[in-house]
């Protein structure tokens, strides 16, 4: 049974920081159902994200956060095909689960560096 996946990065202007700046969250929605994560970045709000999923702008931290936003869809993207490939069943949530495994996994290899 085909399901409609789809990613999408958004800004939450009525989360602005006090810096101005609003937090970029992964939108993921399986069969119209949607989940958010936190990127864990931000950017102001008048650099929206356009159509192309990028912060506007050619400073660094336009650069920075740009490629941030990439590496975040290509792991979402990765899960979504492991997923297929082992036939787990996709929901928003159950994606939304391996996505979070995979941060914490890669957080605690970075302790572990870190602690040495």
């Amino acid at each position: 049974m085909t399901k409609s996946f789809a990613i999408l990065f958004q800004m939450k202007r009525t989360k602005a920081l006090p810096n101005g700046n609003a937090p970029i969250y992964l939108w993921i929605t399986v069969d119209s159902e949607r989940v958010e994560i936190a990127t864990k970045r931000n950017a102001p709000p008048d650099k929206r994200i356009t159509a192309a999923q990028k912060v506007m702008g050619n400073t660094d931290d336009a650069r920075s956060v740009n490629s941030h936003l990439k590496t975040i869809e290509q792991k979402a993207y990765e899960v979504y095909r492991e997923m297929i490939e082992r036939k787990i069943p996709i929901t928003a949530q159950t994606f939304k689960d391996r996505m979070m495994a995979l941060k914490r996994k890669y957080n605690k290899i970075t302790e572990q560096i870190i602690a040495v």
